[in-house]
């Protein structure tokens, strides 16, 4: 099916195509990106889901709603979180506390501010014991225990021991952990190849990553030296060849080389995605290409 992008007109989202063409009228108070061919969409406080060219394929029943991955959908239904599938089955009944979407066949599920997995089938793979959790990336997932980070396998065995302050899930074969207040990168056998040195450390995508010393943030390589050096109010990660970045409170697109290619003019600004970027002004909400130009001028 072709990419559709989430619009709002009067208060009302639907969703249009690259070229800016309605494809799916704006009904909805509010909806999800679409995958697998459905989207989550909102009526009256309640969720359910349409497909690619606007029909109703599960009536809005639930209090909250994912997105379909490898068949199954995280809903929310009476207070308590379970998975559905297509035909609105629930694979795996509505028991959990929260519900993640499922990431390389496994589910996040927690009950009673204990984490835990579980498989397609809602079997245990890992039981409910960590305080915090991440989503599993080459078979690793990080966790939380007695307020120490670390990281396990799919068979809950500890392969990188809780030892961290802080960690983010494995991107790129590089997480981003916290020792001692300063923030660094490891490799998946839990070595440094970043030593901790920077106030803020995001994800690795497309070889960079977004870092922050002080209150200004700038982007590193995967050997750790200074792509772009700290000089932005804010960097988000590189996608399709540009990033989000910010100055003087305005987003814009850098590339990575630091040029700006679309000015800071914008309240909010997100990654591109299918070559377009959703931006925000004034509250109204447009689409760009990478040229700047709109395809959707902003609405709301």
């Amino acid at each position: 099916m072709q990419k559709l992008y989430p619009i709002v007109e009067n208060h009302k989202w639907g969703f249009m195509d690259f070229g800016g063409r309605v494809i799916i009228e704006p009904n909805f108070d509010e909806v999800r990106e679409f995958s697998e061919g459905y989207a989550a969409i909102e009526i009256n406080r309640r969720w359910g889901y349409i497909n690619d060219v606007g029909n109703v394929v599960i009536d809005p029943q639930f209090e909250a709603a994912g997105t379909f991955l490898n068949g199954l959908a995280n809903v929310k239904f009476i207070g308590k979180w379970g998975y559905i599938n297509k035909f609105n089955d629930f694979i795996i009944q509505s028991e959990f506390d929260s519900a993640a979407p499922f990431k390389e066949n496994v589910g996040v599920v927690s009950k009673n501010g204990k984490f835990g997995y579980i498989d397609r089938n809602g079997k245990y793979l890992i039981p409910m014991q960590y305080d915090d959790h991440g989503e599993f990336y080459n078979g690793m997932a990080a966790i939380e225990y007695s307020n120490k980070y670390g990281f396990i396998n799919i068979e809950g065995e500890v392969c990188i021991e809780p030892d961290f302050d802080d960690v983010r899930d494995f991107s790129d074969n590089h997480a981003a952990v916290m020792k001692d207040d300063l923030w660094g990168y490891i490799n998946q056998d839990g070595e440094w190849v970043i030593e901790p040195r920077f106030d803020y450390a995001g994800d690795f995508h497309d070889g960079f990553a977004s870092v922050g010393k002080g209150y200004r943030y700038g982007y590193i390589n995967v050997d750790g030296s200074y792509q772009l050096s700290p000089q932005y109010e804010y960097t988000w990660q590189f996608s399709e060849g540009l990033a989000m970045a910010s100055l003087s409170s305005q987003c814009g697109y850098i590339d990575k080389d630091g040029e700006v290619i679309i000015p800071f003019q914008y309240s909010a600004a997100f990654d591109f995605n299918g070559g377009l970027a959703r931006v925000v002004q004034d509250g109204r909400h447009g689409y760009i290409n990478k040229d700047g130009e709109y395809i959707w001028v902003p609405t709301k």
